[in-house]
């Protein structure tokens, strides 16, 4: 699979917590409501739910 460029890897910060329905667009363009310490951890969350779904996923291999 290809690599990203910069700027979409920096916007998939935000877009991804925004497809998964965990902000809504309009906690992401209201200043001041989401910052990117909390899209870093919502990030990380997402992160952590795919590797168990992989994790359970190679069990039922």
């Amino acid at each position: 699979m290809g690599k990203y460029s910069e700027t979409i890897e920096r916007e998939m910060i935000a877009w991804r917590p925004f497809l998964a329905g965990k902000v809504t667009l309009s906690e992401l363009n209201t200043p001041g409501i989401t910052d990117m310490g909390e899209l870093l951890k919502i990030n990380r969350l997402l992160d952590a739910i795919d590797a168990m779904e992989e994790k359970q996923a190679e069990k039922w291999k």
